[in-house]
């Protein structure tokens, strides 16, 4: 996949806006919706450059980071990886040939990420997304409150329901076909 991590990128990967009525990256969806004590969301910042945006001097003067607040909703600090992690997923969803190609895989690195500087990262939001399409939950995606109602949108979550789906997904994943094969990308759209 390493032909297509710089498409995955969030610099790279693009999210629809229905406020802008355009994709934008989604690294400037994430710091434009950054609400913190005296300032923001910083909505120009849709319209920068990712790199740009990312070293906005707004976001480090603003005071505290208290909440994100994208399309007029605001959205909450914790789980602390909840927003970013859905405005990536949804970005897969509505690019459908790299949705593809992240069904290919079932791991991914990300070379850049260092937890000691970022919390976010898009090799886990890539592994949540083919997780959660392989349990049938992806389009819960969609919307913000079933996401969030995923808890942290792991098949790890100790829901009975998911742990059903968790177990009859394995039985798939040994089966003599491939799980990609067995995954319906009608349901990537």
């Amino acid at each position: 996949m390493q032909e297509n991590g710089e498409d995955l990128s969030a610099f790279f990967l693009q999210k629809y806006v229905p406020s802008l009525d355009k994709k934008t990256p989604v690294e400037g969806v994430f710091q434009s919706a950054k609400t913190f004590e005296k300032g923001g969301p910083y909505k120009d910042l849709l319209y920068a450059a990712p790199r740009e945006a990312k070293r906005d001097q707004r976001l480090k003067n603003s005071g505290k980071l208290v909440c994100f607040t994208f399309e007029g909703k605001e959205i909450p600090l914790e789980p602390t990886t909840v927003f970013y992690d859905y405005i990536y997923l949804n970005a897969l969803l509505e690019n459908e040939s790299l949705a593809k190609t992240v069904l290919q895989y079932d791991a991914f690195t990300d070379i850049e990420f260092n937890p000691n500087k970022s919390l976010n990262c898009q090799a886990k939001a890539a592994a949540a997304f083919v997780a959660l399409l392989r349990l049938g939950l992806i389009e819960q995606v969609k919307d913000f409150e079933a996401f969030l109602k995923l808890n942290d949108y792991s098949p790890a979550v100790n829901d009975s329901r998911l742990q059903k789906k968790k177990t009859k997904a394995s039985g798939t994943l040994d089966e003599d076909k491939s799980a990609e094969e067995k995954v319906d990308l009608n349901d990537v759209n």
